[in-house]
């Protein structure tokens, strides 16, 4: 691995990984001011939420909103934070190899003594730390948002601290596509589209497996379906099959790429 090319690609991500680290605390700083607004309302809102359950995805219901536990969960569970997660792979890794590929600036970095196996190798070292920070935006979130009502001592922060490290697995997963496409296309704007639809995809069959009851088993099928936010906080456990499933398959999809970067016979 090559040091240098690790914190070079985090500097150049440096404004992308920014905007994905606000969004999920500009979530839980915004759900934190209108909770006491909509929690004086539960008496009213309760019913219309009852009546969706048989829409709603089992796992999704069963999470009680008007609570503090339940509502400060939020955050992890927002589209924004969703978004977050793939805004942040693309950021870190369609610059490199893919738009240096289509600038030329590629080749010059392989007539030195870098490998392409060092270069892939390096790019996910850069992930592990925008992960890991990444991963606990949404809980740096809520607590924020929890602090600013007066409800940050009924939260329950050490299994919101294992809904992090889920979605921290999430952005590794995305991390691990967004690298294996940047070495497959011959340029940052095919990298771009070919990633936009992978996680446009992945987001499309996540919302369906939300909105009808009966299509859950669709969310198996995307990244997202692994991410349990709802069942941790019900279980308080860490959900080790998700997790797994996240990691070995962002492995399978990062060996993969070291296998096609080798294989290439152009830079």
């Amino acid at each position: 691995m090559s040091a240098a090319l690790t914190r070079f690609a985090l500097w150049r991500a440096r404004r992308g990984c920014a905007l994905a680290l606000l969004l999920p605390l500009l979530v839980g700083l915004v759900n934190g001011l209108a909770y006491p607004g909509w929690s004086r309302e539960r008496e009213v809102l309760r019913p219309v939420v009852q009546r969706l359950s048989g829409w709603l995805r089992s796992d999704v219901i069963n999470v009680d909103i008007f609570t503090p536990e339940g509502a400060f969960l939020i955050p992890f569970q927002h589209p924004l934070t969703l978004l977050a997660a793939a805004l942040a792979a693309a950021t870190l890794m369609l610059q490199l190899p893919a738009a240096e590929r289509g600038r030329g600036g590629l080749e010059i970095l392989l007539s030195t003594a870098l490998t392409r196996r060092r270069l892939v190798a390096s790019l996910a070292l850069a992930l592990v730390p925008v992960a890991l920070l990444l991963g606990h935006a949404p809980l740096f979130g809520s607590v924020l948002g929890a602090l600013c009502v007066g409800e940050a001592q009924h939260l329950p922060l050490g299994t919101y601290w294992l809904v992090a490290l889920n979605y921290a697995a999430l952005v590794c997963w995305f991390g691990c596509l967004a690298l294996r496409v940047s070495v497959a296309a011959r340029d940052g704007a095919r990298a771009m589209r070919i990633y936009a639809l992978c996680a446009g995809v992945a987001m499309l069959l996540d919302f369906i497996s939300h909105a009808v009851r009966h299509l859950e088993w669709v969310r198996l099928a995307t990244p997202y379906g692994w991410y349990e936010p709802s069942v941790i906080l019900r279980t308080g456990s860490a959900q080790p099959l998700s997790l797994t499933v996240l990691l070995v398959s962002s492995a399978l999809l990062l060996l993969d790429a070291l296998r096609h970067q080798d294989s290439r016979r152009s830079a």
